[in-house]
């Protein structure tokens, strides 16, 4: 399933965005680190550029695997901060031009 973080900071990297992820694969109360049951298979960074503002916006899609640790995970990563700055993270869905204005 692929996650999209939406407005991430300027200077971010594709490791760093995969570390962040990373960390919400465990639950934070687990006295004991196991290995996350899920990965991140895939790690991007979107730069979208306004001409009418003349400004750059930055986001990263995620993609993990399995699927079925993502919601917990979204829940643990959303409002965390990146870089000093929160993060809104969600499930990332594909629009069509044939079903979506």
């Amino acid at each position: 399933m692929w996650l999209f973080l939406r407005q991430i900071p300027k200077g971010t990297t594709r490791e760093k965005l995969g570390g962040f992820v990373s960390k919400g694969l465990n639950p934070s109360w687990m006295l004991f680190r196991l290995p996350p049951r899920a990965k991140v298979k895939r790690c991007g960074i979107l730069q979208i550029f306004n001409p009418d503002t003349e400004s750059t916006e930055y986001h990263g899609l995620i993609l993990i695997d399995p699927s079925k640790e993502v919601p917990p995970m979204i829940e643990r990563l959303n409002g965390r901060k990146l870089q000093g700055k929160p993060i809104e993270v969600r499930k990332y869905f594909r629009r069509s031009s044939d079903r979506d204005r």
